[in-house]
């Protein structure tokens, strides 16, 4: 134990807690601990640890921290000190068991006699380390034993010329101590003060290349971290790393930053995902991903990607991606006694009016009361008003019960999370491919991917049949059908696929969601044919005041990172 650190013994002993005589324990100095353990879970008490020396049971002492973890206990301890003229010091270790109750019998076998002379192959390696005692009685000789002797060709006697009291029972080392369990780091110029990061020169950051997860490392040449500050760009990085030695040892904890087994740091991540929001409804024939065997199979602490809560209202059946959906139960929560206190600010009525950058973002999800018994407007306010760019009034024309209390919006809801296609004339079915000209096909360049995307302008895809060679494509692509209109409705369009002069050669179905001026689809690369093309999604006209070019309310394509929304039919 020459580094300090957390401690244990690999057989889950404690510390001697009485003190034991020099010569014990495989140190002249033997040292114990002075005290009472913890024995509630991860409770921690100060104890005091005793160096035995010169016969004087507590010759030299300081004080060590321990935690009780279940069935253990573990220490913060350092290397003992070291006395010239007395010796270095040795932890003592308590045994758990008592051997006279506690053994192994090991059956009677007369090769084992010293006068049995042979050279039989009897090995005792099979033996786990643990007390043992033999049948009938019988010692280990304490004479000398030759090859051959006993049935073994290295038969084992007990020596008592030596001091049983300097043989350590215990492991040779603790397994985990982090002087044998770390990471080495390549020692390297480019991280010594001595080089400087050039002009336009990449740095090697850390957090991606060198040390990116927790734990114990070192440098591959047994460098330290530099105790000085260096100057930005030395080391090889525009952020140089150095530790400070001014700071006083005791105002550091001792004790670990946090329990290591604490649900908030021990847990199984499940993705967000679109498809498990009650904005998602399973479509008729439709396979549901079932969280005993998707998701949740076992038991345990959980949490969703994005930080997500688990939805506090009840959903309809289908809705979440399943026939039987689950959501929490909150109503053992009265908002008349568990809200917070929004303060009175004068610039929050309706009257005063400044474009202030007021914001109330930094509030969390949850019930708050305006001091002063005030009530959110029912007025309709304009930016400016109420010290604010984006006032919020109440619309009472609206049924409140329709009106969802959970987050506004879900990080991975595809109204924002979704990818971005550019807005061309080509696409449009004012452009025709010449002839000779190569076609820019939506699966290498544009929608090469599965997911969600709208066109920059908030154009919607064609909802009428093109032509052969229009929209910059062979085979263009449009949709047939009517687009939804309410935030978050989600419809059913039919993407066809013209070919042959045939309005609809091949189709297959698209889930588009309204997001207020916009809709958005969920698309997958179009079909490529060799001997007529690859297909485009044609581009309705530039929206104007949230109209399509074919007179239908805008709509828009977006990509959900990362998520699993599945879309009714495939490619014929």
């Amino acid at each position: 134990m020459y580094t300090e650190g957390w401690y244990k013994f690999s057989g889950n002993e404690n510390v001697l807690s009485k003190p034991p005589k020099p010569g014990q324990c495989g140190s002249s100095t033997p040292v114990w601990f002075n005290g009472q353990y913890p024995t509630t879970y991860a409770e921690i008490l100060t104890l005091e640890a005793c160096m035995v020396v010169n016969g004087t049971d507590c010759e030299q002492s300081w004080n060590v921290s321990v935690m009780h973890c279940d069935e253990y206990n573990v220490a913060y301890i350092g290397s003992p000190q070291y006395y010239i003229n007395t010796a270095c010091g040795r932890y003592c270790m308590e045994s758990l068991v008592d051997p006279c109750s506690n053994f192994s019998t090991i059956a009677y076998d007369f090769t084992r006699h010293q006068d049995y002379g042979d050279y039989i192959h009897n090995c005792d390696s099979l033996f786990s380390g643990g007390w043992y005692y033999f049948e009938g009685g019988y010692s280990l000789s304490t004479t000398p034993a030759t090859p051959g002797q006993c049935g073994s060709r290295y038969p084992i006697w007990i020596n008592e010329s030596q001091n049983t009291s300097d043989i350590s029972t215990t492991s040779s080392y603790v397994w985990d101590d982090p002087c044998h369990m770390h990471t080495v780091v390549e020692s390297s110029f480019d991280r010594t003060a001595n080089y400087t990061l050039a002009h336009g020169e990449y740095e090697q950051c850390d957090n991606m290349y060198g040390i990116y997860t927790e734990g114990w490392f070192k440098f591959s040449g047994n460098e330290d971290v530099l105790t000085k500050p260096p100057k930005p760009r030395q080391c090889g990085s525009a952020t140089p790393i150095w530790f400070d030695e001014s700071q006083n040892t005791s105002d550091i904890s001792t004790t670990s930053s946090y329990v290591w087994d604490d649900p908030c740091h021990m847990h199984t991540v499940v993705e967000s995902s679109f498809d498990r929001t009650a904005n998602y409804t399973l479509a008729h024939g439709e396979y549901e991903q079932c969280d005993n065997m998707y998701g949740i199979y076992t038991e345990g602490w959980f949490k969703f990607s994005g930080n997500e809560d688990v939805l506090t209202k009840p959903p309809k059946p289908r809705q979440c991606g399943s026939a039987t959906p689950i959501w929490f139960d909150e109503s053992n929560t009265d908002p008349c006694s568990n809200f917070s206190t929004i303060r009175y600010d004068s610039t929050r009525h309706q009257d005063y009016y400044e474009y202030m950058s007021n914001c109330d973002s930094f509030y969390s999800n949850g019930w708050y009361y305006f001091e002063g018994g005030y009530n959110l407007s029912t007025t309709p306010a304009y930016p400016g008003q109420c010290g604010s760019y984006n006032p919020i009034w109440i619309n009472e024309s609206q049924n409140t019960s329709d009106i969802s209390t959970t987050s506004s919006y879900v990080w991975d809801d595809p109204c924002h999370m979704h990818t971005v296609v550019e807005s061309s004339f080509d696409r449009t079915a004012n452009y025709t491919l010449a002839h000779g000209e190569y076609e820019q096909c939506d699966n290498m360049y544009g929608i090469y991917t599965e997911g969600w995307f709208k066109f920059s302008g908030n154009e919607d895809v064609l909802t009428k049949p093109p032509k052969p060679r229009q929209c910059g494509s062979a085979t263009p692509i449009w949709f047939d059908g009517a687009y939804p209109t309410a935030y978050g409705e989600i419809s059913t369009l039919t993407a066809c696929l013209v070919e042959n002069d045939t309005d609809c050669h091949r189709s297959w179905n698209v889930s588009v969601m309204h997001c207020d001026s916009y809709n958005v689809a969920y698309l997958r690369p179009p079909p490529y044919d060799i001997n007529y093309g690859c297909g485009r999604y044609c581009m309705g006209k530039i929206n104007s005041g949230g109209r399509h070019g074919d007179g239908k309310s805008s709509s828009l394509v977006k990509q959900s990172i990362g998520q699993n929304v599945p879309i009714p039919g495939v490619y014929p």
